[in-house]
């Protein structure tokens, strides 16, 4: 059985927004909390605050999952995480970076 998919042409004329995702990356990964969380963190803008809470209901994952998904971005260099401080040091919060 084949698949036949659209392509980036056929959403746009669709006006249908999307996302690439690079199919190596995909395959590399093999854990699909992973490839879940790295597509929706890619499809959010860049503005996007990301909030855990939202990803595990999202989802519907635990912390287990969650943790376990990340470490694998992570280590993949999918996704890095900066602390933000302001001026005096003092810590604002975290930016995820989605590559």
């Amino acid at each position: 059985m084949s698949i036949i998919k659209l392509t980036p042409t056929d959403f746009k004329n669709k006006s249908i927004s999307f996302t690439v995702l690079q199919t190596e990356v995909i395959v590399r990964l093999k854990n699909s909390d992973a490839i879940a969380i790295w597509a929706y963190l890619c499809s959010k803008p860049n503005d996007w605050i990301v909030r855990k809470t939202d990803i595990l209901d999202t989802f519907g994952i635990g912390e287990t999952r969650y943790s376990r998904a990340m470490k694998i971005l992570i280590k993949n260099l999918l996704i890095k995480i900066e602390v933000e401080q302001d001026e005096g040091g003092r810590i604002l919060g975290k930016r995820y970076i989605a590559s």
